[in-house]
């Protein structure tokens, strides 16, 4: 099971897979899609297509990084979609590919250290900090000894700000890919291009535009630029004095670009057609990128397929098929894809709008599908973060915790021995007094040995071990803030040939919270433990207790004991 993430500017959309057959392993089908819109910010009409926005300037806006912290909320805790194994895409001007041709090498080993050393003389000149990646791409009518390597750059800055969002909304972060690797992922998916034929594939969203050139399986050139829907949108505002939400409205619902409907009288229309001139312009200077790139001035686009927002215009397909003098349709990511798992409400969603969903859905079969070129983001520090707190931090704090009070109980006892042992001495005309304390001597070693054996045998077994380590990661970064914790035990206790036996799942989790936020805290708490990401937990109705304080020093507070279990 993959998840796929796209964050859009008035939009997250979110793709869930699962794979379809065991005897087909690259069949999938979708097992949870949604979609959460929220208001966008008014378009920068100084920006054209292909011209620079500035996407870690959004990031930084509090209202954008609510929409996308209540975005992840609604859909994968209010939704019911697991938020496990997620995907991230990222696009706009932070994100640069290029292919670029390098001497021909054998051997991984040698191709990396090849492409480290180029990836370090790049960096050194932008004078940036990037995460980097490369991809060898596959281009059989090349007519040259050098091997085309398509290069993936992000900003750490921006992607660093990205990362610290989604983070925070607590979904587990497996990869993150540029939003070109995704589209190519998605075509895959449906076999509508024969080997021979070259096609680009353009998705339109609101402020970017993704484009790959295809043939055969092979992948020859992507790219991703800023502009898209909203330049429709501004252009419409424009001519009819309007604001940016009718105006996009209008786009959608009265926009007609069909040969019978395309007259210039028509002011919406003869708007949009100015605008849709730019994608034109897209069109050509990719193609002329890609026979610069690749040193192949023959390739030709055979034919176009769009997707995205600003490929639900009502006749945009007929107008790009005049003006680029090239076949033109929209792409349906879904058209072989098993929708089956799907509920009614969200099957019809992505029936009647699918090609809003093609990122999403191309970043989840992208960890799914065995594809030649992947470019991934993902820093090497979240890699090794997430490693070492998963494996070892929590699991060492909790073999400390406990060794510490195994050594408290050790230095007690040794404590008391040598107390007795002092006392003995004093009193030894009273035989009955000595026999009596020495009886406590006897008592004290067997709690000692008792004790020890329990630890010995609790953390012997690698299930018991692994699963308090686990739970107690989940706990510490879920456990509300304002919470005060006053007790925390290995669950409940059955006594079994006079030994003490621990149940190998259960936490006993003991608090306090204030009066004010008493019960949504307790709620929140719950609701994180029995849907985190991170270790499958679980609090049971029957095994959980929140009463009010009524007396003492307390008083006025709300106490809480659950009781977690592993699922």
């Amino acid at each position: 099971m993959w998840t796929g993430i796209d964050i859009g500017s008035y939009s997250v959309k979110v793709v869930q897979v699962a794979r379809a057959s065991l005897i087909q392993p690259n069949a999938v089908k979708v097992i949870g899609a949604a979609r959460w819109c929220f208001d966008a910010p008014e378009y920068d009409k100084t920006k054209q297509i292909g011209q620079e926005t500035s996407p870690e300037n959004e990031l930084k806006n509090l209202d954008a990084v609510k929409n996308i912290r209540t975005a992840i909320s609604k859909i994968f805790y209010s939704g019911g979609i697991n938020p496990k194994r997620c995907i991230i895409g990222v696009g706009g001007r932070e994100i640069n590919l290029r292919t670029v041709l390098v001497p021909p090498v054998q051997g991984t080993q040698r191709l990396n250290k090849l492409m480290e050393y180029e990836l370090g003389e790049m960096s050194s000149k932008s004078g940036a900090d990037f995460y980097q990646d490369f991809s060898p791409l596959k281009f059989p009518q090349k007519k040259y000894p050098e091997m085309p390597v398509l290069i993936g750059l992000a900003k750490k800055a921006y992607l660093d700000e990205r990362l610290k969002i989604l983070v925070n909304t607590g979904i587990s972060i497996s990869d993150i890919y540029p939003e070109p690797i995704a589209l190519l992922s998605a075509l895959l998916t449906q076999n509508i291009v024969n080997p021979v034929e070259v096609a680009m594939l353009l998705d339109i969203g609101a402020n970017n535009i993704n484009v790959i050139i295809h043939q055969g399986g092979n992948l020859l050139f992507a790219r991703n630029v800023s502009g898209g829907g909203a330049v429709f949108t501004q252009a419409i505002k424009d001519v009819m004095s309007i604001s940016f939400a009718q105006a996009e409205t209008l786009k959608l619902t009265e926009t007609n670009l069909t040969m019978a409907h395309r007259s210039q009288a028509n002011p919406i229309n003869a708007a949009v057609l100015r605008a849709v001139g730019q994608i034109h312009s897209l069109f050509q200077s990719s193609l002329s990128f890609c026979h610069a790139q690749l040193k192949a001035e023959d390739i030709k686009v055979d034919r176009v397929l769009i997707s995205g927002g600003g490929a639900r215009i009502k006749g945009l397909t007929d107008h790009l098929t005049s003006i680029l003098k090239c076949p033109t349709e929209a792409f349906n990511p879904f058209q072989t894809i098993d929708l089956s798992s799907l509920d009614e409400t969200a099957r019809q969603k992505v029936t009647e709008e699918p090609s809003d969903m093609v990122i999403a859905l191309g970043l989840a079969c992208t960890a799914m599908k065995k594809q030649t070129v992947k470019i991934s983001f993902l820093p090497a520090r979240l890699k090794k973060k997430k490693k070492f707190f998963q494996e070892t931090v929590y699991f060492i704090a909790a073999i400390i915790l406990i060794t510490a009070s195994i050594a408290l109980l050790l230095f007690n006892v040794l404590k008391e021995q040598e107390h007795l042992k002092s006392e003995k001495e004093k009193i030894n005309p009273l035989r009955a007094e000595r026999k009596k304390l020495e009886e406590s001597l006897r008592t004290a070693k067997q709690k000692k040995d008792a004790l020890y054996n329990e630890y010995m045998a609790y953390f012997s077994e690698p299930e018991k071990k692994s699963f308090f380590a686990n739970a107690l990661m989940v706990i510490s970064q879920l456990f509300p803030q304002n919470a005060r914790l006053s007790e925390i035990s290995l669950g409940k206790t059955s006594q079994i040939n006079n030994k003490t036996v621990y149940e190998s799942s259960a936490i006993i989790i003991k608090g306090q919270l204030a009066d004010y936020m008493a019960q949504e805290e307790f709620r929140q708490f719950k609701n994180n433990i029995n849907n985190n990401a991170i270790y499958p937990l679980i609090i049971r109705q029957e095994e959980e207790q929140l009463k009010e304080i009524k007396s003492g020093l307390l008083k006025g507070k709300w106490e809480f004991e659950v009781v977690i279990r592993k699922k």
